[in-house]
């Protein structure tokens, strides 16, 4: 039983230990706290994120750091998200969101939790009910996108509505493949996506 937490926000969803012990998204969580990295079993050696006496971004109000929390059998694990200002605030070049903080902050835990990483990055979709919606506008502000890609720096995650059409911001294979077998995109459109052609989406 995997548990975890968003905000206010709870969800639930079953998985082996095994599978999410041995999930990419486990060996590239820089944010994690020191029980929590030891238990992984993870050789490098721990640094601990930035004092929050350093971190700007809580001190002058203009981002809150958020905790992200999730339960694996006796093991809790948590790390940090922060809204980026300049992906809503209508910063020229800069891709927006258009979903609530909440629903992006959703879109990076369910990457998590299903282990939707690869390279470091991780990967994120908005499906309310289970359907694939639109979460932003590219760097335009004009074409709708409907994948995120999600960073991390100094133990804090970050993300970002991407345009697959741009090679570097198309999901990878092992990402696709996943949500193709969760039913969130067809294999016509997976075969689009590789290829960065248009698609319906």
């Amino acid at each position: 039983m995997i548990v975890w937490t968003v905000g206010a926000a709870v969800g639930v969803a079953q998985a082996s230990l095994a599978d999410r012990l041995s999930g990419p998204v486990f060996r590239s969580l820089r944010g994690l706290d020191r029980r929590s990295y030891l238990a992984l079993g993870v050789r490098r050696k721990w640094r601990p994120p930035a004092p929050i006496a350093n971190r700007g971004d809580i001190e002058n109000g203009l981002m809150t750091l958020h905790a992200i929390t999730w339960t694996i059998g006796e093991t809790k694990f948590k790390t940090n998200y922060k809204h980026k200002l300049d992906h809503r605030d209508a910063t020229p070049g800069k891709s927006q969101w258009t979903i609530p903080e909440i629903s992006e902050r959703q879109s990076f835990t369910d990457a998590m939790v299903n282990s939707w990483v690869a390279d470091g990055w991780g990967w994120g979709i908005h499906a309310p009910g289970g359907a694939l919606a639109m979460l932003g506008v590219d760097r335009d502000h004009k074409t709708q996108v409907f994948f995120a890609r999600f960073d991390h720096d100094a133990g804090e995650w970050h993300g970002y509505p991407v345009n697959y059409k741009i090679p570097q911001q198309k999901p990878p294979g092992q990402v696709l493949r996943a949500w193709l077998a969760k039913t969130f995109i067809a294999k016509a459109q997976m075969r689009k996506i590789v290829k960065g052609q248009p698609c319906r989406i």
